[in-house]
C-alpha cells in the first residue's frame, strides 16, 4: 500500500503539468444545469429512526444558498426519500412535490412515508435520506440521486452556509443503541477496498473540534482518535455526534512530511461526506479527500469504513 501511493504521488507531479486538452467523456449537450438545495434537519427535531413505530418529530428544512445565484430556469423542487434495508436493497419515493418556496421546513409523515415504501414501520439497520430532486422549466427532472450516481451536488460541500458547509441530504438510521465502549480499540480500515488494522482511542474530554456546527453543542459529541490510517502512521481525529450518529471531521493534517518532507492531509481540499456512525456494526464510514497540498493537489475522494473489532 505504501509503495502504491509514493507512486501515486510521483505521478501527481507529472499531471500537473500534462495537457487539458482532452474530450469529454460524454456529449456536453447531455449535460443539464441543476440547482444546488441545501437540505438540513430542523434543530430539535430527531435525528434517528424509531425501530418499530412510525412516531417521531422529523422535520427538514430546504434552502438555496447564496452561491447558487439565479435559478430562475427551475420551476420547483421535489423531497425524494432514499430508502435502504439491513439487507442493503434501495427504493426511492417521492414525499413532497411543487416546493416553489425557500427557505421552507417540511414536516415527514413517517406513517405515510412507510406506506409508500410498503412497509410497516422502520427496523434496525434501515436508512431513509432524503434529497432534493430538481424540475427545470422545460420538464426535466435533475434527480438528487440514482443507482448510477449516487447523491447529487456532492462537489458543493465546500460551500460555507453560516457556521456550517453545504448539506445535500438528511440521512435517518434506525440505530441500536449507542455505547461509547463499542467505538474504542483495535479497528479494520477498509480504504476504497484495500484493508490494513488501526486502533481507536476516545479523545481526553475537551478535545474538541476548533468550531462546531450550527445546532450541535460539545455534549452530543463523543470524540476518538485513529492512528495508523493510510497506512503511514497517520492520525485522525472523529467526533460522533450522539443526536444523529453523524461524523464531524475537519479538515487535518494525518502525517507530517509524509513524503519527501510534503505532509499528507484528509479532508484539505473537500470536507467529509457520507459520514456516518453505525452503532450496529460498531464502525464509522466517511468519504473525503487525500491530499497533498504543498504539491497542489492530492488522490481524490477516498472512501473508508473503519469497523472496531475489540480483538
Amino acid at each position: 500500500m505504501k509503495h502504491i501511493k509514493t507512486i501515486f504521488i510521483i505521478g501527481l507531479f507529472a499531471i500537473a503539468f500534462s495537457s487539458c486538452d482532452r474530450d469529454l467523456p460524454y456529449p456536453l449537450d447531455d449535460v443539464k444545469r441543476g440547482v444546488a438545495i441545501d437540505v438540513t434537519r430542523v434543530e430539535g427535531t430527531d435525528g434517528v429512526l424509531n425501530a418499530g413505530t412510525t412516531e417521531g418529530n422529523y422535520k427538514i428544512k430546504l434552502q438555496i444558498p447564496s452561491q447558487q445565484g439565479d435559478y430562475s430556469y427551475m420551476k420547483n423542487a421535489e423531497l425524494m426519500c432514499v430508502y435502504t434495508n439491513a439487507a442493503k436493497e434501495i427504493k426511492t419515493v417521492i414525499v413532497e412535490d411543487q416546493i416553489t418556496t425557500f427557505p421552507v421546513e417540511i414536516t415527514l409523515n413517517m406513517e405515510k412515508i412507510c406506506q409508500q415504501l410498503g412497509i410497516a414501520s422502520p427496523e434496525l439497520g434501515d436508512n431513509m435520506s432524503f434529497t432534493a430532486n430538481v424540475v427545470l422549466n422545460n420538464g426535466f427532472v435533475v434527480p438528487g440521486w440514482t443507482s448510477e450516481m449516487g447523491y447529487n451536488n456532492k462537489l458543493f460541500t465546500g460551500w460555507q452556509i453560516g457556521s456550517r458547509t453545504y448539506s445535500y441530504r438528511v440521512s435517518y438510521t434506525a440505530f441500536c443503541p449507542f455505547i461509547e465502549e463499542n467505538f474504542i480499540g483495535p479497528a479494520i480500515c477498509n480504504e476504497d477496498g484495500t484493508e490494513y488494522p488501526v486502533n481507536v482511542t476516545a479523545l481526553a474530554d475537551g478535545d474538541l473540534p476548533e468550531s462546531l456546527p450550527e445546532g450541535i453543542s460539545e455534549s452530543d459529541l463523543f470524540g476518538v482518535l485513529i492512528t495508523d490510517i493510510w497506512d503511514t502512521g497517520g492520525t485522525l481525529k472523529v467526533w460522533i455526534n450522539k443526536v444523529d450518529y453523524s461524523l464531524i471531521i475537519p479538515a487535518q493534517m494525518v502525517c507530517a512530511g509524509w513524503y519527501q518532507g510534503l505532509d499528507f492531509w484528509l479532508g484539505y481540499y473537500t470536507p467529509a461526506t457520507n459520514a456516518q456512525a453505525s452503532t450496529c456494526d460498531n464502525a464509522l464510514s466517511f468519504t473525503l479527500s487525500a491530499d497533498v497540498p504543498d504539491a497542489g493537489g492530492g488522490f481524490g475522494d477516498v472512501s473508508y469504513l473503519i469497523t472496531v473489532t475489540g480483538e
